[in-house]
This record gives C-alpha cells, sequence and structure tokens, in this order.
C-alpha cells in the first residue's frame, strides 16, 4: 500500500497522485490531447553569461518568447509528485501531510494556518533538493525553478506555458533561474551573496589575508576586463586601417601615359590623414595595454605573496564548500521574502489559484529582457559605470525567483572588491500581478543604490540620491526615502515618458537632470506641455555655461 492511497479520490486527482488501487483505471485513462506537444529533455549547459563582456552595447532581440511546442513531457507525468515528494525526505513527507491538509479543509482559518506552516516546511523541504540539482531528474529542475509540487495545481493552462519556457540560456546575458544560479555559485564562477564571504582559516590573521586576496583578485579581474576592451578597439582601429590600405594600394593608369600611373587621388590622401589619426589612436591604446598588464603583475604578485603568508594553494581559495552553498540559498531565501514583502503571499508552492496562465506576466528569461531593453531605450544611462574616463556599459546578474511578489529587489549594486566591471546582483519574482512594474522597481533600486554609493559621504547632498533627498526634507516624508523613489521611478518610465504629468514638480525636476531621457523624447515631450518646455529651456542654458 503507498503512503497516498489513503487520500480522497478528489484530492489525490488534484496533486495528479496515481494511487495503486486505481491503477489499471488510470492506464486506460484518456491521455490530455495537449500530450503531443511535448518534446525532447531539457538542456542545462550554461553559456559564460556570468562573465562580464564590456563590449557589450544593448540587449538581443527576442523574436521569441516561448517555444512553440512544449520542451518537456514532465508535467504530465502522474508520478510527479510522488518522486519529487520522495526526494524530500522526511521533509518531503511534512510537507505532503501540510499540503493535503490545506486542499482538503474548508475551513478559511484552517487553510491560512496550513499555508503557513507550508511555507516553512517547503523551504526546509528545499535545501533537501538542492544538493540533487546535478542528478538530471526533471521534476527536481521543474520544482527548484519553478516551484512546482503537483502538476494538477497548477492547471492545464499555466502547466502547458510553463512547459514551453525555454530552459537553456541563449541569450548570452546573466539572467538566472533560481537553479542556475545556485549552481554557478556552487561552481564557483559566481561569488556567493552571502555579506561575510570570509571563510574561517583558525587565525583573524588568516582571514584578514584572505580577505586582502579576495580583495586583489577582485582588482586583477577589473584589470583583465579593461584589457580585453582595450583589445577590441584595438582590432577595431586595425581593421579600420587595412581597409583603408586597400584603398591606398589601389592605383589606376594615366589617361596621359598608359604606362604610368596616377598620384594620389583626393580621397587617397583623406585615407592617409585618417590612418596616421589611428596609429595615434593605436599607440595610446597599446600604452594603456601595457598599464594594464603591469597592473596584473603585480596583483598576481601580490596575489602570490598573500598566499605564502597563510599557506592557501589556488585549489583551497577557489573551492566551494557546502557552507557556502548553504548560505547562499539562505540568502536568495531573504531575496524572495524581500521581493514578496510583508504583506504579500509568502508561500512558495506555484498554484493556478494564486498565477493564471500569463504569457506577458509569467517572469521568464525571454520577458525580462524585453522589458529591460523598453526601460534602457529611456533611462539609456542604467547600466553605465565610468571608471578611468571611460563609460562602460555592466549589466547586473538578474536572479527571477519562484514567488509571488510584486517587487524586484537590488540585493548589492556591484561587487564591493571591485566597482570598476563587477556586476551587481538583483531579484525579480516569477509570478507578479505586473511584471513590468516588478522589473522596474528593480533596477529603480539599482540605480539608487549605485548613485548612493557613488555620492559616498555626499549622498544627501549631491547627485540623485542627493536631489531626493533635499526634496524628501521639505515634504517631511516618513520611512524609507528609497522606497518614495522607487515609486516615482516607476511613474517617470511609464507615464512621464509619455507625457502623462504624475510626479511632483521638484521630483521632475530632479529626474530630468540626472535620469534624462534621450534626446528624442525630450524633443517630443517640450511640445506637450509648458513643465516639460521650461525644462528643456533650462537644458540649454546649462549646455552654454560652465559645469553642465
Amino acid at each position: 500500500m503507498s503512503d497516498y492511497d489513503d487520500l480522497d479520490p478528489e484530492i489525490a486527482e488534484l496533486m495528479g497522485i496515481q494511487r495503486s488501487v486505481d491503477k489499471e483505471n488510470v492506464e486506460q485513462e484518456k491521455k490530455p490531447s495537449f500530450q503531443a506537444l511535448f518534446g525532447g529533455a531539457p538542456e542545462t549547459e550554461e553559456s559564460g553569461a556570468h562573465e562580464v563582456d564590456l563590449k557589450r552595447a544593448s540587449f538581443p532581440p527576442i523574436t521569441k518568447s516561448y517555444s512553440d511546442q512544449a520542451v518537456s513531457k514532465i508535467l504530465l507525468n502522474r508520478e510527479f509528485y510522488h518522486n519529487v515528494i520522495n526526494f524530500g525526505k522526511d521533509e518531503g513527507i511534512r510537507l505532503h501531510k501540510l499540503l493535503t491538509a490545506f486542499i482538503k479543509t474548508q475551513d478559511n482559518q484552517e487553510r491560512s494556518m496550513y499555508r503557513n506552516k507550508m511555507i516553512s516546511a517547503y523551504w526546509n523541504f528545499l535545501s533537501n533538493l538542492i544538493p540533487l540539482l546535478d542528478s538530471g531528474s526533471e521534476e527536481i529542475l521543474y520544482n527548484v525553478r519553478f516551484g512546482v509540487v503537483a502538476p494538477n495545481l497548477l492547471g492545464k493552462e499555466l502547466a502547458l506555458l510553463l512547459s514551453r519556457v525555454f530552459v537553456k540560456n541563449e541569450t548570452g546575458e546573466p539572467i538566472y533561474y533560481f537553479d542556475e544560479w545556485l549552481k554557478q555559485v556552487a561552481y564557483g564562477n559566481i561569488k556567493p551573496s552571502a555579506v561575510d564571504e570570509t571563510r574561517n582559516l583558525g587565525k583573524k590573521s588568516d582571514a584578514r589575508v584572505e580577505s586582502q586576496i579576495s580583495a586583489t583578485q577582485a582588482s586583477l579581474r577589473a584589470a583583465k576586463d579593461i584589457i580585453k576592451v582595450k583589445m577590441h578597439e584595438r582590432d577595431n582601429l586595425e581593421k579600420q586601417i587595412q581597409s583603408l590600405f586597400t584603398n591606398i594600394l589601389q592605383h589606376s593608369n594615366s589617361y596621359i601615359d598608359p604606362e604610368l600611373e596616377d598620384p594620389y587621388s583626393d580621397a587617397q590622401l583623406e585615407f592617409l590623414s585618417r590612418i596616421q589619426q589611428f596609429i595615434v589612436g593605436l599607440k595610446n591604446i597599446d600604452r594603456e595595454i601595457k598599464s594594464g598588464f603591469s597592473e596584473l603583475n603585480r596583483h598576481s604578485d601580490k596575489i602570490d605573496k598573500l598566499r605564502v603568508e597563510t599557506g592557501v594553494s589556488v585549489e583551497k581559495v577557489s573551492q566551494i564548500d557546502d557552507k557556502t552553498m548553504s548560505a547562499e540559498f539562505d540568502s536568495t531565501k531573504q531575496m524572495a521574502k524581500m521581493c514578496v514583502g510583508r504583506r504579500g503571499n509568502h508561500l512558495p508552492v506555484l498554484m493556478a489559484q494564486y498565477f493564471k496562465a500569463d504569457q506577458i506576466n509569467l517572469g521568464t528569461r525571454e520577458n525580462i529582457i524585453k522589458i529591460l531593453t523598453e526601460i534602457e531605450q529611456l533611462d539609456q544611462g542604467l547600466f553605465e559605470r565610468r571608471y578611468r574616463q571611460e563609460v562602460y556599459r555592466i549589466v547586473p546578474y538578474i536572479i527571477l525567483m519562484p514567488c509571488y511578489g510584486d517587487r524586484g529587489i537590488c540585493w548589492e549594486p556591484f561587487d564591493k572588491f571591485n566597482r570598476a566591471t563587477s556586476r551587481g546582483r538583483i531579484a525579480v519574482p516569477m509570478y507578479p500581478k505586473d511584471l513590468r512594474v516588478a522589473v522596474i522597481s528593480a533596477v529603480a533600486d539599482l540605480r539608487w543604490q549605485v548613485a548612493k554609493e557613488k555620492a559616498a559621504h555626499y549622498w544627501m547632498e549631491e547627485g540623485l540620491t542627493g536631489g531626493y533627498y533635499q526634496w524628501s526634507i521639505t515634504q517631511k516624508l516618513k520611512g524609507n526615502i528609497k522606497d518614495y523613489f522607487i515609486e516615482d521611478y516607476i511613474l517617470w518610465i511609464n507615464k512621464e515618458s509619455k507625457g502623462i504629468q504624475k510626479l511632483e514638480r521638484n521630483v521632475r525636476k530632479v529626474f530630468w537632470r540626472h535620469i534624462p531621457f534621450p534626446q528624442e523624447i525630450k524633443d517630443d515631450l517640450k511640445n506637450r506641455g509648458f513643465v516639460y518646455s521650461e525644462l528643456a529651456k533650462k537644458d540649454f542654458n546649462r549646455s552654454i555655461s560652465d559645469g553642465y
């Protein structure tokens, strides 16, 4: 007799559980008509998106948000629930009992009680599945990635929609599903999100030295990233010079005497002048590359010296242990709580009653990229970072959390040891009411934290945060000022960009100055209202004065 044979037939059917007493009848049941849509198993290989590519100028175009056919038939497997629960061992049995009671009860108070108990039970259950992510089990993949415990709790439409989500990251962007993120940290490709990342080596001095090693490694990575950019610039100039030389080397015969060749044409003389300019540029780039290699050598020598002091090998420093993995799981759990908020639905189990099948608002990788592309077209400086007089575009890590939250959050704006070229970290809920608002709130949080870190001790006086803070004082706002900023940023992107005036006048001034729309949008807005016309005039006055 199975552990599930004592369930009511209706409950068992809802969970998709195949009871042994009904085995013959179940096998004879007609399969759902959409089963024919399902194809092969998903792939889990990553494309190296964790590495920063400073040459990327924009997101790739998304031609398809979902596969035309479902990529897996696992959500049709009647043993899905049984297998997932068994993977969770004792915690799985506890979750099973709570889920059964939750579905069976008709009392609202009891239902609320069981739901609250399921929250902690599910996270404990999930901690038993995390070490099995590399097992190849599709049940574990869909459970960790989407929060699917029982496919029949999804309903036919949502189950079909989830089955059509692209599994593999073909975009090259640092956007990760929950399971992918944990695996990347476990592999050592991404640093853990824990605040204290130094391991206890037994002595405070050893921990201090290893912290210095981490900081120096970050500086080394930054120098390497800059060298890659300069190499790319050098390649571009060399190709242009090669193309110009090809034109210069072409000589036509003189019409006066066919045995003679004409002198350089005006165009060829212009090409020679441009080549001279390019050569100067190549010399400057070469000087910067040499400087970069000097930094690499200096940082590498320092790391070797620090390792000799502690006796720590390269393998030991880069090793990811179980404690690090557990800490990352706890960090992502906290990210999910922050996305949901105090009053939100913290139940991590995906059910159709809490999220309907919505192709637009399901937080898939492709949907996120579409929304980020739209936001960046309005806020072109969103991912820009200045370093040594250069501006680089660095997209943060984006973690897709399987939760019902309505707001995305920024966990950190960048690596504290590498402010130049490291990625920040933001988390976005996969099942919000409005995915666009969830993504905008996440990048607004990023915008605020980057500006605050940039201004350092003067964040209340200078730049974006300073201007907004000074306004908040006049309004006597209570609570976290950042929360007000995020709400205003959402209005800035969704409303003000279309000429719909929703912001307070002084807030609009701050945003117009520090989070400007592209010039073509500004030109359009200045003809759509007096307030925008005045802001455009101030832009012009600043452009002809010093210090703009």
